[in-house]
């Protein structure tokens, strides 16, 4: 019976990084994945991140923090107007100098986890 999803027709979905249904610049980038990113270059990355963000460049503490922490989820107010509720907390906003206490914190955190 034709549309039915229960019918057990072929996947169209390319799971494998042999399958022929990726396209070559995803094969490319699996298999460069898959063969030269370690956790070790990651945390390399990561580090050389954190330490130009506290040399006082937002856009690498953004993007720093960002990954560290998650960016937060958007969500629609459907009750109040254009008025929000309450303000979320974005990085842009932030001085050098409360940047800085963030990243300190972050820091922190690391070594002591009930902050």
């Amino acid at each position: 019976m034709a549309g039915n999803k229960n019918s057990g027709g072929n996947s169209t979905k390319a799971v494998r990084l042999d399958d022929k249904r990726l396209s070559i610049g995803r094969r490319l980038l699996n298999e460069y994945v898959t063969n030269h990113v370690t956790p070790d270059k990651i945390a390399e990355v990561m580090n050389k991140m954190l330490e130009i963000a506290k040399g006082g460049d937002k856009h690498a503490a953004s993007l720093y923090l960002s990954y560290v922490l998650g960016k937060p989820k958007e969500s629609l107010d459907l009750t109040s107007g254009e008025e929000p509720l309450q303000s979320g907390f974005n990085l842009k906003g932030l001085s050098d100098s409360e940047l800085a206490i963030v990243l300190k914190l972050h820091e922190r955190r690391d070594t002591d986890p009930d902050i």
